[in-house]
């Protein structure tokens, strides 16, 4: 499975966190819940506590951008159809 990298890029989109995803995990939100699912399930397996934090942190990220996606695609109006500009 392949997974997301993120970077703290200066400037970076503040809804994120400030991370930058590749644009095949940024708009989908299904694909950030199954990323933030992994990130818990292999928190269960870190041995060093600050590790565990770290991921169930990146899982809880990953979990708030993909709400984020599906509240801006329900804020967003469907696009005008050529028939209602007539």
């Amino acid at each position: 499975m392949r997974h997301a990298t993120t970077s703290t890029t200066p400037g970076a989109d503040q809804q994120s966190g400030g991370r930058v995803l590749d644009d095949p995990m940024r708009d989908n939100p299904s694909k950030l819940r199954e990323l933030a699912a992994w990130y818990r399930e292999f928190a269960e397996r870190a041995g060093n506590p600050a590790i565990l934090e770290r991921r169930l942190r990146m899982a809880e990220e990953l979990d708030a951008e993909a709400d984020h996606i599906d509240h801006m695609k329900r804020a967003d109006p469907p696009p005008r159809s050529e028939v209602a500009d007539r």
